[in-house]
This record gives C-alpha cells, sequence and structure tokens, in this order.
C-alpha cells in the first residue's frame, strides 16, 4: 500500500505552536515522499520510499517480491558468500590501509576479528550472527574485560560485516 504521510501542524501567525494553543491554526498536508507499508512477522512496518509516486510505486513492488521470496525461502545468493571469511577480513584491512588508517590500528582490528572468528569457529560470513557475536562478547565479559573493550570488539565485527 502506497500513502503519503499527513502532517498535522498548529500554528499563530506563521509561528508553530503547540497543540491544544488558543486560537491556533490546525493545517493538515502531505509529506513529498512515498512510504509503503508491508507485512514483516506479525506487524505492518513503514518504508519510506521515494517523492516520485512511479519510482515510489516500482521500488514498493521490489519490496514485496523481496519479502515474498524471504518468505519462501528463495532468495539469491552471492558469490562473495561461499568465500573464507579470512579473504574477507584481508580485503577489509586493505580497505582500511587505502583510507588512510594507521598500520597499527589495523592490527588491533586483525586481532579482534581474528579472536571472534577462532572463538565462534567460523568459516563464511554466512556463520556469521547476531547471536553468536552476544555470546563472543558475553565471553569477553566474562574474561573481566571492560566494557570499552567489549564495545571495540563489537565496532570491529559491526565494522567487517558493513
Amino acid at each position: 500500500m502506497l500513502y503519503r504521510v499527513r502532517i498535522t501542524r498548529y500554528t499563530i501567525d506563521g509561528k508553530s505552536v503547540p497543540k491544544g494553543t488558543k486560537n491556533a491554526k490546525k493545517t493538515i498536508s502531505l509529506s513529498k515522499k512515498w512510504y509503503g507499508r508491508i507485512r514483516v512477522g506479525w506487524r505492518r512496518k513503514a518504508f519510506p520510499l521515494h517523492i516520485d509516486k512511479q519510482t515510489a510505486s516500482k521500488m514498493y513492488r521490489c519490496l514485496v517480491v523481496n519479502q515474498f521470496k524471504i518468505a519462501l525461502g528463495v532468495t539469491e545468493r552471492s558469490p562473495e558468500a561461499d568465500k573464507p571469511i579470512q579473504e574477507h577480513v584481508q580485503d577489509f584491512l586493505t580497505d582500511l590501509a587505502s583510507r588512510g588508517k594507521t598500520q597499527q590500528h589495523s592490527d588491533t582490528m586483525r586481532r579482534m576479528l581474528d579472536a571472534f572468528i577462532e572463538h565462534m569457529k567460523l568459516k563464511t560470513l554466512d556463520d556469521v550472527t547476531v547471536s553468536k557475536l552476544d555470546l563472543f562478547l558475553t565471553s569477553k565479559r566474562n574474561e573481566g574485560r571492560s566494557s570499552r573493550t567489549i564495545n571495540s570488539y563489537r565496532q570491529a565485527a559491526i565494522a567487517l560485516m558493513n
């Protein structure tokens, strides 16, 4: 379902005022952007799409088709999906170096990512899940690591996945 959000504003002499203000004029306008609503699990979720209705309609159809494919279990696998995780780590570290990060930063990231991969026995990126990351971080917390260190491990894993 495509729709635009209704925006309600209350003004006096062109200035915004809170709802319920005496002598305030209520104006209702529609958002510039179109939204699409699809069912995710038992809930309906709104997705911002585009300003142009035709483009928004195409984007909405893609959302619905992808949702349907996921529900059926038919998803397209990327050729990168079967690549060993260590190759992804190496590509990630190369990217860090090309963006001007220091060697010390790269070494720290490698150490943290290797610890995560080794502890959880990960082979490919498909093996990485939020629950495994949480388990790993909990084990680090149980080892007595500080919150700042645990956050660094979390950020390293998230950076790899982005």
